[in-house]
């Protein structure tokens, strides 16, 4: 039964309908869209646009939440 590779068990014939009106709706717009609006952005987009001061800010936050005490200075290029 295919049913039963989704865990559709205990669900209503309106729950699955709706899910996959959704589904269908959303693949629509996508191959739909005459702008061409959607881009893969890449598995790395977010270490490849995150700005170094937030990095840094980030990870000296992570250490004061570890217990760490400390200032940083940046290193001479």
């Amino acid at each position: 039964m295919p049913h039963a590779a989704f865990g559709w068990q205990g669900t209503s014939a309106t729950e699955k309908g709706a899910v996959v009106c959704s589904i269908l709706v959303s693949v629509w717009h996508l191959m739909n869209a005459l702008t061409g609006r959607y881009r893969d952005l890449g598995a790395d987009f977010h270490t490849r646009n995150l700005a170094p001061h937030r990095r840094s800010r980030d990870l000296v936050r992570q250490l004061k939440a570890l217990g760490h005490n400390g200032a940083l200075t940046p290193a001479a290029a």
